[in-house]
């Protein structure tokens, strides 16, 4: 490995999560429903179930999962019976052995689980019936090698599903982007708040704690249309929301911290969507349905 994977499999060793961080933006219950409800439609239901419904009437013999964290895809892949059994990949150790664990309390024994490096690892050809990859693409280098392998080994008609950041790489987001945010901010009164600006972080910043973070995102979406036929795309937009949301007390800011806390977050949901319809700004997550070219 690279010094700068090792750097990054370091990362991740120590901070591995189960759930994810508090302050990220798509775990407060009123941003969640908005991303449900410009995926699939309604704000009640998840991306899983949408993606169950539409394009896994039947339950598929063998999956991968592709930077699967602590394991929670892959087990909800199972519950749902979208897969049978699924082989599981992550850079991180220390986060492959908590994945296991929890399969293990679960009672779940359909998952393999494999450490690896994504940017140079290969994967049998024709073997799984669906890949799935969950917020890891944007920490991979080698996205040419990595969607090749991914081609390779799906069998016919197998499909490729991904759920991703696709902002600015290295989270530099623009002088529009950032204009919005503080304007958004700054309506937030000061018990709803732990930040008063939000800026850009240095590249360097980025890269001190983590080499694989953002490192390529800007281009993904381009490399995943000139690598695959796609058959479905739902953004689901974290323009404003993602950056801004650390900012705010998450603790503060659900329907039940009272009406003011629920109306400036409804209001932020509303001037991203309304932006991002407007074409002022992009959106910077998507699901991405895919299969191979033919």
């Amino acid at each position: 490995m690279s010094e700068k994977i090792l750097r990054a499999k370091a990362y991740w060793d120590n901070n591995y999560s189960v759930d994810g961080p508090d302050d990220f933006w798509t775990k407060n219950p009123l941003i969640n429903e908005y991303t449900n409800r410009l995926v699939s439609g309604s704000p009640t239901t998840d991306m899983v179930t949408y993606v169950k419904s539409n394009y896994f009437p039947s339950c598929l013999p063998l999956g991968l999962s592709l930077g699967c964290g602590t394991g929670w895809l892959e087990r909800l892949l199972i519950a749902k019976e979208i897969c049978h059994s699924v082989d599981a990949v992550d850079l991180s150790e220390n986060s492959i052995e908590e994945a296991s664990r929890l399969s293990q309390k679960e009672g779940i024994s359909k998952i393999n689980y494999m450490v690896g490096d994504l940017n140079t690892m290969e994967f049998p050809e024709n073997r799984y019936d669906a890949v799935f990859a969950g917020g890891i693409l944007h920490h991979i280098e080698n996205l040419e090698h990595l969607f090749a392998q991914i081609r390779s080994t799906l069998r016919n008609d197998g499909l490729f599903l991904t759920a991703e950041y696709i902002g600015p790489s290295r989270f530099q987001w623009g002088k529009t982007a950032l204009q919005y945010i503080n304007r958004i901010l700054d309506i937030f009164p000061p018990e709803l708040k732990i930040n008063d600006r939000i800026a850009s972080p240095t590249i360097d910043e980025v890269v001190s704690q983590d080499p694989s973070e953002a490192v390529r995102s800007d281009e993904i979406e381009g490399l995943i249309r000139k690598s695959f036929h796609i058959l479905d795309v739902k953004y689901y937009n974290g323009t404003l929301l993602m950056p801004l949301y650390p900012a705010l007390n998450a603790n503060k800011l659900s329907a039940h911290d009272g009406p003011e806390a629920e109306a400036l977050l409804r209001m932020a949901i509303l001037i991203e969507e309304a932006l991002v319809k407007e074409n002022v700004l992009t959106p910077i997550y998507g699901l991405f349905v895919c299969r191979n070219i033919t």
